[in-house]
């Protein structure tokens, strides 16, 4: 079987109603640095992504490992917690492959707000909310920024695969052929302008040309995680502010 699958299924736009410039002024948001990014040292691991078309619970469950790790509490997923929340939010039934047919990310998103993400342990991550981004690169970056992680669905062609299998960033390659939509964590950004995400169990880079050739749909959400016992986020951004933004949803 593939190490690669895919498995994304765009939400509908009645499933993302809200959208971040709604509520807020992204140009009053602080400016990315050049470099940032939280988790990028975690040992993410396929969550199953290597044997069924779970990519966007994978993901969901790689922003809460780089939220835990913001607040030194790395949330304990596995393969076997991942299979049973793609069969919860999707019906998927292990072993038979015509239930494997993706995520809804607006689904997805819903279930992670109202019943949350249950890890090795029983215990349950939720998200407070989730927002549609326009998919403009610079907002994705600042709510990357300033929320620890925006997940976006893409397009992959067997370009991708290879430059994935050589360890080089993502950049388009004209006519290569689509193989799947995917869906990935968007972490941080790194020294030379690249965009870093994760995918198929670990970190990997990509250009902005191909994140602007790729994204079809982007959502970020609001976590009460990063914000630890000082009720403040390694960036500086406070509790009150979060309660505040939430209020106005």
């Amino acid at each position: 079987m593939s190490d690669y699958c895919y498995g994304a299924v765009f939400a509908k736009p009645e499933a993302l109603q809200l959208n971040l410039t709604d509520f807020v002024d992204v140009s009053k948001l602080p400016t990315p640095p050049r470099v940032f990014g939280h988790g990028l040292d975690l040992v993410f691991g396929m969550l199953a992504n290597n044997a069924v078309g779970d990519c966007v619970i994978a993901g969901a469950m790689h922003e809460e490992m780089a939220w835990g790790s913001e607040v030194n509490k790395v949330p304990p997923f596995t393969a076997q917690s991942a299979i049973d929340e793609y069969s919860a939010i999707t019906g998927y039934v292990r072993g038979n492959a015509l239930t494997d047919r993706g995520t809804d990310m607006g689904a997805a998103a819903k279930y992670r707000r109202q019943t949350g993400l249950a890890d090795a342990n029983g215990d349950r991550h939720k998200v407070l909310a989730y927002l549609n981004l326009h998919l403009n690169l610079e907002h994705i970056l600042i709510a990357s920024y300033c929320l620890g992680a925006t997940g976006v669905g893409v397009a992959i062609t067997a370009s991708d695969e290879t430059q994935f299998e050589q360890g080089v960033p993502w950049s388009p390659v004209p006519f290569s052929p689509v193989k799947g939509m995917h869906y990935v964590p968007i972490l941080g950004r790194n020294s030379k302008g690249n965009f870093l995400l994760v995918t198929w169990g670990r970190l990997h880079a990509a250009t902005p040309q191909w994140m602007n050739n790729r994204i079809g749909q982007a959502i970020t959400y609001i976590s009460e995680t990063p914000f630890g016992t000082t009720d403040k986020t390694p960036e500086g951004f406070n509790l009150a502010d979060l309660q505040h933004v939430l209020a106005s949803l």
